[in-house]
């Protein structure tokens, strides 16, 4: 299946960056996180689609260890 990743962003550009960790055990990588402020709407179908494809979620929810988002203007 190809994706075009331009059609999934919102047209409003702005983001929240913040350091975190990858999303598989043992969780300890450390990235930047870079998230679109503006939220976008997607279908049930949709949602089963995604799920179709990434059919695990292997991260445990994580402490948040004094972590801080910064804010694109």
């Amino acid at each position: 299946m190809k994706v075009n990743a331009e059609q999934l962003l919102s047209k409003d550009l702005k983001v929240c960056r913040y350091f975190g960790s990858l999303t598989t055990p043992p969780c300890s990588q450390g990235v930047t996180w870079i998230v679109m402020q503006q939220p976008i709407e997607i279908s049930q179908n949709q949602i089963q689609q995604f799920a179709n494809v990434i059919s695990i979620d292997a991260r445990p929810v994580q402490p948040l260890n004094n972590s801080f988002v910064l804010r694109s203007s």
